[in-house]
């Protein structure tokens, strides 16, 4: 119809409605044709192309919801704008009719003639502008989904220029309310206005590299607050396309209606972290891949991760709101700091991510990681606390580590672990010789089957001391294992290995039977001496053994064989290996041994993961303060305030407090006065027949 007189079609029952429409409309360059009911509209439609429908709703017969179903039927008017018109328009709005049963604006009944004028001539221009788009999709790049599919167009700087009604519908929405939004808008939860990213975002990468992007599912905010799961497909519009339109980029989404995303799963799949409103570690991993997928040669891209070096402490002493505006002021001053066309993500508690995609070499990324570490020095004021918090930093960079997300970012992991190990807030870059390591990881896993029959692992005890009394409470047992090419190697060193080799509740069950009988010896040598102090015997095990099928029924057995009473058995486990996913079945397991009198210690105590809510459901019987947090807490000025807060916060919940590591006579004493209770206060480990005599006998 190029070159011809746009065609509006009249659709209304009543004549004098229809003079006044044809009246009303002399002033613009249409051709208007009138059908008084809406047979006679669909007869129209069938040997006629028309750039615009104004339907009344309230008609007898067959109404404009009627006729509307028969438009969306149909390929060849499901594309032409539909106005309503109704002197009812609240009551047709929330009208209770198919979502996909939608006009894309309404005029209201009198009409107004400005307001009329002003709509079909602000509709005749969008489609002028963009109706060819319905040709393009339907000859170029129609998807194979049997669902109605919505359009998009989306300017240079991300904003909607054009919506088909599908897409209005699906969106409950009218095309002036989508029309100026920024694309991101759909993706957050609050239809505010927001700040465009969209130029430095992937979807607009690929696109200006001429690369079509699909997204698996995600989820659209409609504009009454329902949420849309969709899967979307971004085109980047050829040449020719976007020189009759202002439109840079065709989204193409249609609506996933599959029972399997249940509520449970919906916060998987929104885009931004609620927050920080950056987004989060899902939308993340999918912008990382868009990215490996349009990278050109010769370029390389970086993979950051952030953490934040002992945040938790923040949140214990502060409390949680404090910790969350915390989180907020290093996501903004990070966001305001990181490079054009980067990607800045909270993928968990106080994890940040950071996608660098396009850069010359590896070194950018590097240099960028140690000029953002100084956003860190300076202080954040946070309701009227002047906090000091320092980060990791691990990075990976492609295609040098590979291509495969998952593991790219398994490896970034390993290198921000490297960075806490090395002393926190530092800066580690995953390399071949941890590449290297991994490998020699694999070696270790299958050695490790053969350790038992090789009798390569060994039991040490370190003494429990009471740092009131002097007096030893009990022992520590320390697992190692002799390793003919590495030397000793301590549990924490081997344990992971042992986990996903699964041999972790084979090696659990022997130290724990080694422990228990090196305490049957101690215990009929105590017996013979008359001493009836209880002596406790503290065993650190993997948190895999302890969830492990039939554990509960392993341990009463061992306690059995070796006439060991349960309230002498102290079972430690770190904090570091709890999670949102293990949680619950911790807890389970955690009353079935608490029942039974079996103690519970929980190592690393404020290292990870726990909230004073689930120490209050928990209830462990004691924490112990891991080295690594007392060694650095010592060593600052005000290290006492610290250390009374968290000792005071353990015995707010009934656990006593151990300390681990601590030799200094002056450490020692400022424990005693903090109301620290016990200590491993020996630095020798000692073997089981090697243990003096005394630290047997003088118990207390």
């Amino acid at each position: 119809m190029k070159g011809d007189q746009p065609r509006v079609l009249l659709v209304d029952d009543n004549e004098l409605n229809l003079f006044l429409l044809m009246d009303m409309l002399q002033g613009l360059d249409v051709v208007p044709i009138i059908a008084e009911s809406g047979k006679e509209a669909l007869e129209f439609l069938a040997r006629h192309e028309f750039a615009l429908i104004l339907l009344d709703v309230e008609m007898p017969g067959m109404d404009g919801y009627r006729v509307l179903n028969q438009l969306s039927g149909n390929p060849k008017t499901s594309e032409i704008p539909v106005l309503f018109m109704s002197a009812n328009l609240a009551n047709v709005q929330d009208a209770n009719h198919s979502k996909l049963l939608r006009p894309v604006d309404y005029i209201h009944k009198p009409i107004n003639k400005r307001v009329l004028l002003e709509k079909v001539q602000t509709y005749l221009n969008i489609q002028n502008q963009f109706g060819f788009l319905s040709e393009y999709y339907q000859e170029k790049i129609r998807c194979d989904s049997r669902n109605p599919e919505g359009m998009l167009a989306l300017s240079g700087d991300g904003t909607i220029e054009y919506a088909n009604p599908t897409a209005v519908a699906l969106l409950r929405t009218s095309l002036p309310r989508l029309l100026g939004l920024y694309f991101e808008t759909l993706l957050e939860r609050s239809h505010h206005e927001v700040v465009s990213n969209w130029q430095n975002s992937v979807l607009f990468q690929a696109c200006k590299s001429e690369k079509t992007t699909k997204i698996e599912y995600t989820i659209f905010w409609c504009g009454d607050g329902h949420k849309l799961i969709v899967s979307f497909v971004a085109y980047p519009l050829a040449p020719g396309a976007r020189s009759i339109s202002r439109a840079d980029t065709l989204i193409v989404f249609n609506e996933i209606e599959n029972q399997q995303y249940a509520d449970e799963k919906l916060s998987d799949l929104v885009n931004f972290d609620p927050l920080t409103r950056l987004v989060n570690r899902k939308s993340f991993e999918e912008m990382c891949q868009v990215a490996i997928h349009s990278m050109h040669s010769g370029e390389t891209i970086a993979l950051m991760l952030w953490n934040m070096d002992h945040f938790d402490y923040i949140n214990e002493s502060l409390g949680h709101d404090v910790g969350d505006l915390l989180i907020k002021a290093i996501a903004e001053r990070l966001g305001n700091c990181i490079p054009p066309s980067s990607t800045l993500a909270r993928i968990g508690g106080d994890e940040f991510a950071l996608l660098m995609p396009g850069l010359v070499n590896s070194q950018a990324a590097i240099t960028t990681a140690h000029a953002l570490q100084t956003v860190f020095r300076a202080p954040f004021l946070v309701s009227g606390n002047e906090i000091y918090v320092s980060a990791s930093t691990g990075i990976v960079t492609v295609p040098e580590s590979g291509t495969n997300v998952e593991r790219l970012m398994r490896n970034a992991d390993r290198s921000l672990k490297k960075a806490k190990a090395a002393g926190r807030g530092r800066v580690e870059v995953y390399n071949s010789a941890m590449a290297i390591a991994n490998v020699a990881s694999f070696e270790m896993a299958a050695e490790l089957n053969q350790v038992l029959t090789r009798k390569q692992l060994y039991v040490t005890y370190k003494p429990i001391i009471n740092l009131n009394s002097t007096r030893v409470r009990g022992m520590e047992a320390r697992l190692y294992w002799r390793h003919p090419e590495y030397g000793t190697l301590a549990m924490e060193e081997f344990q992971e290995i042992a986990e996903e080799s699964g041999m972790m509740p084979v090696i659990g069950e022997w130290a724990l039977r080694e422990a228990c009988q090196h305490w049957q010896q101690w215990n009929a040598s105590a017996n013979e001496t008359g001493i009836a102090e209880l002596f406790r015997l503290r065993v650190k095990l993997s948190l895999v053994h302890l969830l492990y099928r039939g554990f509960e029924k392993l341990l009463d057995e061992i306690l059995g064989d070796y006439g060991i009473a349960p309230e002498a058995l102290e079972i430690e486990v770190s904090e570091g290996q709890l999670n949102r996913q293990n949680l619950a079945a911790f807890i389970a397991v955690f009353k079935i041994l608490n029942k039974r009198g079996v103690r519970i210690i929980l190592d690393d105590f404020g290292s990870n993961y726990l909230t004073l809510a689930t120490l209050d459901e928990v209830n462990f019987q004691g924490v112990k303060l891991g080295g690594d947090f007392l060694r650095s807490t010592l060593s600052t000025p005000r290290c006492d305030i610290v250390l009374k807060s968290v000792i005071d916060i353990a015995h707010e919940y009934g656990a006593e407090v151990s300390a681990a590591e601590v030799s200094r006579g002056d450490q020692i004493a400022l424990l005693r006065k903090l109301g620290c209770d016990t200590g491993a206060l020996f630095e020798k480990e000692f073997c089981a027949d090697e243990i003096p005599a005394y630290l047997l006998t003088e118990r207390g």
